[in-house]
């Protein structure tokens, strides 16, 4: 269902216009990531501001507060995994890596803990999943009917 939000369509005008004037003012004070810097700029506009207010108000006709707690949620979920995987990377012996085994045993380890703390925190911190988990539970539950 699209919600018939069609009436936006000079956002690409407009994004046109802020990549090229971008590109010219930013790439002549800083060269080609000046010019990437204009590219990423509107993107990041219209992806995280415009598009979304459109959805939420028009569509869903709902407060555009619960985007932005949702977003920043997620932001500080990425942010605690982040803080978590570093304090398990001091605790390991990285500076005894000699070999590609003992590399791999470190990786596996890191990553084993990252996988893990970011699975039961997104499982339990973020608030769609007690609908995911209420799901899941009902059926397992269920499963019985059909054996």
């Amino acid at each position: 269902n699209a919600y018939g939000l069609f009436f936006d369509t000079w956002v690409p005008r407009v994004e046109f216009t802020l990549v090229v004037s971008g590109g010219l003012c930013l790439g002549l004070v800083w060269g080609i990531p000046g010019v990437v810097l204009s590219l990423v700029i509107p993107k990041i506009f219209t992806i995280i501001f415009w598009k979304p207010f459109l959805l939420f108000r028009y569509g869903f006709e709902i407060p555009l507060k619960h985007y932005f707690e949702s977003w920043l949620s997620g932001w500080l979920l990425l942010l605690l995994v982040f803080v978590s995987d570093g304090f398990v990377k001091k605790l390991l012996p990285t500076g005894n890596i000699v070999s590609w085994g003992s590399f791999f045993v470190c990786s596996m380890i890191i990553m084993a803990v990252g996988v893990s703390f970011t699975i039961s925190w997104v499982f339990f911190l973020l608030p769609g999943s007690k609908l995911f988990r209420n799901r899941a539970y009902s059926l397992v539950c269920n499963i019985r009917r059909f054996l």
